[in-house]
């Protein structure tokens, strides 16, 4: 008889897979490997953050963001989602978007999304 067993249940020693879970302004999620992160970019001023995935970019908008920069580096950050409001001086994510690579170069000409 065949069984299935979760991952960890086959090999404790094994590390699960690490990822970003990602909640879209709209509410919709996305759950993206570490392993697929190309890269990422926060403006000079903290207010936007763009990472790039193999097969979608993850675009922020808010105050601070440069603080998740530690994070992304030490594949520590484990989820980005919209903050319920702004305080000055603090993190905080006023806009989430997930879309895929093949609409990344006309995303990057817009300002807005």
């Amino acid at each position: 008889m065949n069984t299935l067993k979760s991952p960890s249940t086959e090999n404790p020693q094994k590390p699960a897979l690490r990822t970003i879970v990602v909640t879209h302004s709209t509410g919709e999620t996305h759950v993206l490997p570490y392993a697929h992160f190309l890269s990422a970019e926060v403006s000079e001023s903290g207010t936007r953050l763009v990472l790039h995935f193999a097969m979608h970019v993850v675009l922020a908008e808010g105050s601070g963001l440069g603080d998740l920069v530690a994070k992304l580096s030490e594949l520590r950050l484990s989820s980005l989602e919209q903050t319920p409001q702004e305080e000055a001086g603090k993190l905080t994510i006023s806009k989430v978007r997930v879309v895929p690579r093949s609409v990344d170069e006309e995303l990057s000409k817009q300002a807005e999304f």
